[in-house]
């Protein structure tokens, strides 16, 4: 998660993460989730954010559902699958 945050601070992109409220005690001390360049909100309406015209990227776990949303909508996608059928999942991405 660390690496997650400073990678995201540190790019010159702007980013909405959807992270789960139990998961934002994760955050390093000095991450702070309400900078202009970036939103960290506990949930979102995934298929309308993906169908926005300024989405470039998709970083996902690989389930089975953000996959075949972002493949329809032809967003670029980076893997991250961590457990179950994720890993098969991003390797036909």
């Amino acid at each position: 998660m660390e690496e997650l945050c400073y990678g995201w601070k540190n790019s010159d992109h702007y980013f909405l993460w959807v992270v789960r409220a139990s998961e934002e005690e994760k955050f390093p001390p000095s991450f702070d989730p309400s900078d202009e360049k970036g939103l960290v909100v506990s949930w979102c309406p995934q298929l309308e954010v993906l169908n926005h015209e300024s989405v470039g990227c998709f970083v996902t776990h690989c389930g089975w559902n953000s996959m075949l949303e972002a493949l329809s909508l032809g967003v670029p996608m980076v893997a991250m699958p961590q457990w179950t059928d994720q890993g098969t999942n991003a390797k036909y991405i």
